[in-house]
């Protein structure tokens, strides 16, 4: 089992959905840590250097120098999905705690959750 914890983020190998191309990804651990030690998939958002500006709500916005991934990027909060841990490549970083922050709050938004 791999180890992996709460807001760290992770290069991916996932399958595009274009043919049998296939490409990789980072992306942002969502589910907590202790059901991630003994759980087969993991709840993620995917990352992307493909920034839009004006979208505050859907994207949080992460500078390149905050991770390991060493570009601007937006956590995608519109795109939360589970994924299989075995498509986890290579851990890359963890998040800021203030972007991580950020992430929940926007999470809690766009899903009409008050906790």
């Amino acid at each position: 089992m791999k180890n992996v914890d709460q807001f760290d983020i992770w290069m991916s190998d996932i399958s595009y959905s274009q043919g049998e191309e296939r490409g990789s990804l980072y992306l942002l651990i969502l589910q907590n840590s202790i059901l991630n030690e003994f759980h087969p998939t993991v709840i993620v958002c995917p990352m992307t250097t493909n920034i839009v500006s004006g979208s505050e709500i859907l994207r949080v916005y992460v500078p390149g120098e905050s991770t390991q991934i060493e570009k601007a990027c937006d956590v995608v909060i519109d795109q939360i999905r589970v994924i299989g841990t075995e498509r986890l490549v290579r851990k890359k970083g963890k998040l800021p705690m203030e972007y991580a922050e950020k992430v929940k709050e926007n999470i809690k938004i766009v899903m009409d959750i008050d906790i």
